[in-house]
């Protein structure tokens, strides 16, 4: 039949023929013509609903807006008077100790005693408080009438009760203190000039507003341009009210025009990108359906559609479907199963079910995945701490053990509805590959891995802080030898103690374990980790600081945090090394200060800050060359803390002297010892609500404007905002913050087995101590009326830990003297370093 109509194709024209062809022209500019109308009726409909979407967005972004520009001067108004309440408060303190410590004094009892005139005593007393004029009136005399009315006011209050601070303003604005002495004799009336306060008070960059202070509903200091709306109101020590008037950095009132100018001119750019884009479209669609509408009418002919381009696959496609169609009917044979058969096994077949198993099976094949996961392997006791889980590594702790561990922390995190895991590790020479071991576990329990790489463990917490998951495990060996590593894990939100590790190892005995195929993804968080600390912490001025990293993991982010917050920075030991080369990154022991502090004092620099190996335990060193413990470090973080929170509940350790305990106590706090363990203290942070908590061990966790973990870059940060409020140098502000002589953390060798033995025992003779007061909380604490003494097992080393702390070298003596004799008894062959 194709054969019979192809000649006819080649016949002349009958008189009907041009008809035709004028009909099949017609109807194909008519198809094209009623494709053009469709689209430019789409055109039309859609570029008017671009346009109202894009106007009630313009108008809901409007209203935001508004609201986002308040928000915005409101915040930025409230970091701005804090700076001057800062200033303020450490002024007050400061002073309201210095007045108190004078009125018990022995300069004082003694001017009481004699017959010194006022004059005279006046003089001699005011030498002893900077920049202060202090007075001394006898029980029974009258204030002097040279006295002024507020003064004389404080006096008469101070007889019966302790009268408020009071700030008189002027060119020269004054504190008046009025204090009894603790024997009843006499009032003390101290008049401190503030001028080197305000002078820093005058430097600070109040923008375009200001700040109005008030004390008891009276206005007495104004900083800046104090104009414009309230933003912010905050409240400092003796009663002041600090409120922000006006709008920081102004120029809000200008960025709604802007902001309409630019939204105009996209909606112009949308719908003009939007109009060529639906012109392309209307022609390729015309064009198209022409081509479609030709090849219909020539459908059966030789060569039909040869040579025509379409646009749109969807449309080719039909019109090879017209071919075939064609093709049935040009044939003279039915269509046979046959036929269709060996059509149906060319290169168009469909592939059979098996094809899409051997895909999966290839896509199984995981480059983390490793069959000998599943091997059995007996997880040693002793490498579950207190805290976390710590080995020496290829003896203790092997990759394969970190594997079985992974997939049981994946197994767990899972049940909690946590499904993606942070990892880190420091800088160790097996953490690497321990780290890669931790991933495939964690993987084969179907969980998604994000791998921040090599960070300090402090990083991670703020990852699980601010992130969408709340676990994490870091792979470090923290202050320990080189030789071992471990893991810290945080599942959902809460650190592993003991029990919980236990309960790993119970898991992966019992075959407790998920399986799944997760995924591993880099993620940098390092950047986001800088730009929160140095957002949080504001520093009055540049201080010049020394940072040894001891080669861990914090050489990687230290350095450029503390340029971010503008210091000087000299590093020290900043390149990462897992062999330790220079000294070992544990700022708990002294000898491994000798560099900082030797580089302390060639620099001159303000303060010398030292970390242990993953950056969560913090040393500090003077200009002077002195160590400060972390006890008295910490006595100085509650002495800033309390002025803003009075009444808080402050966390310390066992191990901490106890002269913190009574800074908190006369600060208004209230003071709760807990074991030592940075698990233990987290937990006890969350269940008391506490804003700050520390360990002896440089464990520092500030819950107030920061997230309750163990960060000791931002502790340090936050050191630093402290000594930049002051006028004196470090050492002069920790010579107002003592203790007793104290010993440093000192540690007996013991095994891990053998050292909860010896506490059995050593627990077992107590009642050697019975004239003191004893505490088995974590150990064995007992405190006497001229110092105390501690032992207990180590939570991170095969040791006794042991400190001491004496109100004077004879003190201190007799009480490690007790303690040795008792632990010589139980075991005489210990290795006592005291």
């Amino acid at each position: 039949m194709g054969k019979k109509q192809q000649p006819a194709d080649k016949n002349p024209a009958t008189p009907d023929q041009p008809d035709r062809k004028s009909r099949k022209k017609a109807g194909s500019k008519a198809s094209r013509h009623a494709a053009a109308r469709g689209i430019q009726r789409f055109m039309l409909a859609s570029a008017a609903i671009t346009v109202l979407l894009i106007g009630v967005l313009g108008a809901g972004l409007s209203y935001l807006h508004q609201g986002e520009r308040e928000r915005t001067a409101n915040q930025a108004a409230h970091a701005l008077v804090l700076q001057p309440a800062a200033l303020l408060s450490q002024a007050i303190n400061l002073s309201q100790a210095s007045v108190e410590t004078l009125a018990a004094s022995y300069a004082v009892r003694d001017a009481l005693a004699s017959g010194r005139s006022p004059e005279v005593v006046s003089q001699q007393l005011s030498s002893q408080l900077p920049a202060s004029r202090v007075h001394l009136i006898r029980i029974g005399e009258l204030p002097r009438a040279t006295l002024s009315f507020t003064a004389r006011d404080l006096v008469q209050q101070a007889r019966e009760h302790t009268p408020p601070v009071v700030l008189l303003p002027g060119n020269t604005p004054q504190l008046l203190f009025a204090r009894r002495t603790p024997d009843g004799q006499g009032i003390l009336l101290v008049e401190q000039d503030l001028s080197d306060t305000l002078k820093h008070l005058r430097r600070l960059d109040m923008q375009t507003g200001g700040v109005r202070i008030v004390q008891a509903g009276t206005p007495v200091l104004q900083l800046g341009n104090p104009q414009g709306p309230e933003r912010a109101t905050v409240q400092a020590s003796g009663g002041l009210t600090l409120t922000y008037l006006g709008t920081p950095g102004g120029g809000f009132d200008e960025v709604g025009p802007l902001a309409v100018l630019g939204f105009g001119c996209v909606l112009v750019l949308i719908l003009l990108g939007q109009w060529l884009v639906l012109r392309a479209i209307s022609a390729g669609i015309s064009r198209d359906a022409g081509h479609l509408q030709q090849h219909a009418q020539e459908a059966g002919r030789a060569g039909a559609g040869i040579g025509r381009r379409y646009t749109f696959s969807a449309l080719e496609a039909v019109r090879n479907q017209l071919d075939k169609l064609a093709g049935q009917r040009r044939s003279s044979r039915p269509a046979s199963a046959a036929s269709r058969g060996s059509s149906s096994a060319g290169g168009s077949a469909s592939p059979p079910p098996d094809a899409f198993l051997d895909i999966l099976v290839e896509d199984d094949a995981h480059p983390l995945i490793d069959d000998t996961a599943a091997r059995k392997i007996a997880l040693p006791d002793d490498i579950f701490r207190a805290s976390d889980i710590r080995g020496v590594v290829g003896r203790t702790l092997t990759p394969d053990m970190v594997e079985l561990l992974g997939q049981a922390i994946g197994s767990e995190a899972g049940e909690q509805g946590q499904h993606t895991v942070l990892v880190a590790r420091d800088g160790r020479t097996s953490s690497d590959e321990l780290s890669q071991a931790l991933m495939r576990g964690l993987v084969r329990s179907g969980r998604e891995v994000l791998d921040i790489g090599a960070m300090p463990s402090p990083v991670l917490y703020y990852g699980t802080a601010v992130m969408d998951t709340q676990t994490g495990v870091v792979v470090t060996g923290s202050h320990n030898p080189s030789t071992y590593n471990g893991l810290k894990i945080i599942i959902g939100g809460e650190t592993l103690g003991r029990e919980r590790l236990l309960a790993l190892k119970a898991r992966i005995e019992e075959d407790r374990l998920s399986e799944g195929l997760g995924e591993v993804i880099s993620r940098d968080i390092s950047e986001r980790y800088l730009h929160a600390v140095s957002d949080d912490i504001l520093l009055a001025r540049p201080l010049k600081v020394v940072v040894d990293c001891g080669n861990g993991i914090t050489g990687v982010i230290a350095p450029q945090l503390f340029q971010a917050l503008g210091c000087e920075v000299m590093p020290l030991f900043t390149e990462v090394d897992g062999h330790f080369p220079n000294h070992h990154p544990d700022p708990g022991r002294p000898e491994n200060l000798h560099a900082l502090i030797q580089a302390v004092k060639q620099h001159g620099a303000d303060i010398g800050i030292a970390f242990d190996g993953d950056g969560d335990r913090l040393g500090v060193v003077t200009p002077a060359g002195e160590i400060i413990w972390p006890d008295r470090l910490l006595m100085l973080y509650v002495r800033d803390l309390l002025t803003r929170s009075p009444g808080a509940d402050i966390l310390y350790d066992v191990k901490c002297s106890r002269e913190l305990t009574k800074l908190i106590s006369r600060m208004g706090g209230r003071p709760l010892m807990v074991p030592s363990g940075y698990a233990q203290m987290k937990a006890k942070l969350r269940e008391t609500g506490a804003p700050l908590a520390g360990e002896l061990s440089g464990h520092i966790f500030f819950a107030d404007r920061w997230h309750g973990v163990e960060d000791a870059l931002y502790a340090a940060a936050r050191l630093l905002e402290i000594l930049a409020l002051e006028s004196a140098g470090a050492d002069s502000v920790f010579a107002r913050l003592k203790t007793g002589l104290v010993t440093p953390e000192l540690l007996i060798p013991a095994s891990d087995t053998g050292k909860f033995e010896l506490m059995d025992k050593l627990l077992a003779r107590q009642d050697a101590f019975a004239d003191g007061s004893i505490t088995t909380l974590d150990g064995l604490r007992v405190d006497f009326d001229d110092g105390w003494g501690l032992v207990r097992a180590s939570n991170t080393v095969p040791a006794l830990s042991v400190r001491f702390e004496g109100r004077d070298k004879a003190a201190l003596q007799r009480i490690a003297g007790l303690f040795r004799t008792e632990l010589q008894a139980i075991e005489p062959k210990l290795k006592l370093p005291f």
